[in-house]
Order: structure tokens, then sequence, then C-alpha cells
């Protein structure tokens, strides 16, 4: 039985906004996940079968490996490709539904223009700390283990299941799958969630292809980018159980980056069962990005939150460093500097100063 946690003024107030809607604009988060992706799609094609003008405005581009699941019903307008027309949608839209953020600062530039706009604001999110003003309804659930989740927990209160087709169970399903990394992490702890996946199951989704050209589907350029990342640009300290991975723009060009290329490239050094902080920081044109994952006890929210204007979940966050590349590996090495060692510094041998890659190598040849 899957339960029925949004509280009942909620969506029928939810229900009202949407029966009164001439035209509803669907956005989500800068660089869009699975889950972003997933929620959005799934919830303009949901109001299109109950019969609703409904499109789906993006921040930016889709990352390449995601851009699958955007070739067939749904296709979104891009804000940072075209932002003609993606402001005309949002001029006229008398709803606008604001799925899998927080905050408006993570629409980057189309933020203000959400902010401006006359339309009637609707959240559905499952981040902690909420941060959004004028907002007509917003239901929240953390406990929750995405927004696509959350989106089917809604469509089922709302009494708009039958309105689900086979494309809207994908899209939900690729938000389930990835934010949860393959039902792996343990915010897929409550049985609930494999309920509403054999729910999504019955409308014939084929999760074996979904999961191989979402997750298990990268260019020959990202795997190399993603090698050299690995192999010559992760610093490792043991004792901390941290690892920090960094990306400059020069190395991104070198591997012809394409957004999307670095998924889950921040993951990579949680394999060892000794690292229970993992940090990633590309260089991006405007700032640097930061994205953690941690294990355990270790809070990363906080950390994204207090230092690099950014938050998210417990053992997944993010944010941005406005500096160079260098200011923020400091910012990061002053954090790690408070950090409790969780094993004794090793004892000393002929191999203590060993370099741990190749750079290192170069530098002591030099």
């Amino acid at each position: 039985m899957i339960s029925k946690i949004v509280d009942y003024h909620s969506i029928g107030h939810l229900k009202y906004l949407v029966e009164r809607a001439r035209s509803v604009v669907i956005t989500c988060h800068l660089s869009p996940d699975g889950d972003a992706i997933g929620s959005s799609l799934a919830l303009c094609q949901l109001l299109r079968n109950l019969g609703k003008r409904a499109d789906v405005v993006l921040p930016d581009q889709v990352p390449r490996q995601l851009t699958f699941i955007t070739q067939e019903e749904v296709l979104p307008v891009t804000f940072s490709v075209n932002r003609i027309k993606a402001q005309s949608l949002i001029n006229r839209a008398s709803l606008i539904v604001c799925l899998d953020f927080n905050s408006l600062k993570r629409l980057d530039k189309l933020g203000p223009v959400v902010a401006d706009a006359r339309a009637d604001k609707v959240v559905i999110d499952h981040h902690e700390d909420p941060d959004m003003e004028g907002l007509k309804v917003m239901i929240s659930h953390p406990e929750t283990s995405s927004t696509c989740e959350l989106v089917y927990r809604v469509a089922m209160q709302a009494g708009w299941l039958r309105h689900l087709d086979r494309f809207v169970a994908s899209c939900l399903y690729l938000g389930l799958m990835t934010d949860t990394g393959n039902f792996a992490y343990d915010n897929a702890d409550n049985p609930e969630v494999f309920e509403i996946v054999a729910a999504l199951m019955r409308h014939g989704i084929d999760r074996h292809e979904l999961h191989k050209r979402a997750i298990d589907n990268y260019h020959v350029n990202a795997l190399r980018l993603q090698g050299y990342a690995i192999h010559e640009k992760m610093r490792v300290d043991m004792e901390r159980g941290a690892a920090l991975i960094t990306l400059d723009s020069a190395e991104l060009e070198r591997f012809d980056y394409q957004r999307g290329d670095t998924e889950a490239l921040v993951n990579r050094p949680l394999s060892d069962p000794g690292i229970r902080w993992s940090t990633f920081m590309r260089e991006d044109a405007e700032h640097i990005k930061v994205s953690m994952r941690a294990e355990g006890d270790f809070r990363v929210d906080e950390i994204c939150a207090r230092h690099f204007n950014g938050g998210g979940h417990v053992h997944a966050a993010g944010g941005e460093f406005y500096g160079t590349m260098a200011e923020a590996v400091a910012a990061y090495e002053a954090i790690l500097a408070t950090i409790p060692p969780l094993f004794p510094a090793a004892p000393s041998s002929e191999n203590e100063n060993k370099p741990t890659n190749i750079e290192d190598s170069k530098n002591n040849e030099d």
C-alpha cells in the first residue's frame, strides 16, 4: 500500500490551479539530472494527457547521455539556447510548476524570469530547507527518494494515475533509478519505492534499456576523460577518508568535454571502503562547479551550503565557487584540515614520499 503523504489541502489547491490554468510551464534546476528531467517530462506529458497545454522550459541543455528521453513526446525549450521562445512560454503561462529544486538560484539566469512572472507558482521537491517565496502551493518531502517519486504520489492522490502512460512511467522510472543510484542508496530503503516501481513497470517500460542509456552510456571521450581524472587528478587523504578530483577548462577541452561527460565521476572514489567523502571540482565559464558525495554519518549538504553557495541532500550535494581553481582547492583543503582523522597516520616507510600520480612523478623528476 502506497501511503498518502501529501496533505489534502495542497493536493486540492494544486488540482484547482491545474484545472483553471490556460497554459502550464514546468521547469527544473540547472544542469538537469535524471530526476529533474524525468519529473519535468513526466508531469508535462501527464498534464497534456489531462487536456492541458503544457511545456517544459529548462535553464540549460540536457546532458548528452539523457537526451534520448527528450526525443519522444516532449521536447523541452532551453532558456540558454532559445531565450525568446522560453520567455514567451513563461509570459503566457498561468501556472509554473518548479520541480526538483528548493531555491530560485538553482535556475541560474532563468531564476529572475520565473520570479517576475505573473503566473501562479507551485513547487514539488524533495530537497531540505526550501527557500522560495510567493508560492501558491509548496509540496516538499525530503524523506522521499526523488522528485519523480513525489510526482507519482501527487498524481496518485490527485486521481491522475489513469492518465499515466508508458512515456510518463518511463520518465518517472528514470528519475527514481538515477537518484537512488539504481536503488543502491539508502534513500531507496522505503519499501514503497519498489511498490511505485512495480506500478510503473505495469505500463510496459523497458527498465533494462533505460538503465543502459542513462547510466551505462558514455562517449569514448567521456571514458578517456574520466580515466584521466581518476588516474592523474585524484588526490586522496586516507587518514580522513577524503578524495578530491579537479578538472580545469584546458583539461576539459583536451577531451572535447560535453555536458554530462563527468556524470557520476564524483561517486567513483567512494568505491574504496576507506573513502567516506568525495569531492569533484570542474571549471565552468563563470565559476567552479562543486559536487560532493558521502557515506555514513558524514554530511556534505552543510559543507556545500556554508562554503560553496549550494546545498542538497545529506550524502549528495553541490554548489559553486566564484574564484580560481587554486582558490577553490585551497578552500577545500581548509575544510579538510578541520575534519578529524578516521585512522591514525600510517607509519613512515621508504615509500612514504612516493608520488601517488603521474603529475607528482613529473614534478619530482623536475
